[in-house]
């Protein structure tokens, strides 16, 4: 692993803290949508229209 921030060693080091990775994100539904909004934007992007959730 990386260097941390001074914040987070010190963090990690509380015997009262417990840290996770964030993954509300991952859920069926979220990730269907991920899927479908990708495919939506692939298409119009395709067809000349503009991307509704462009990246840069």
């Amino acid at each position: 692993m990386g260097s941390l921030p001074d914040e987070y060693t010190e963090l990690i080091n509380l015997p009262n803290v417990v840290m996770s990775p964030h993954s509300a994100y991952y859920t069926k539904m979220a990730v269907k949508n991920m899927f479908l909004q990708s495919m939506t934007d692939i298409e119009r992007t395709l067809s000349g229209k503009k991307a509704f959730f462009k990246v840069n």
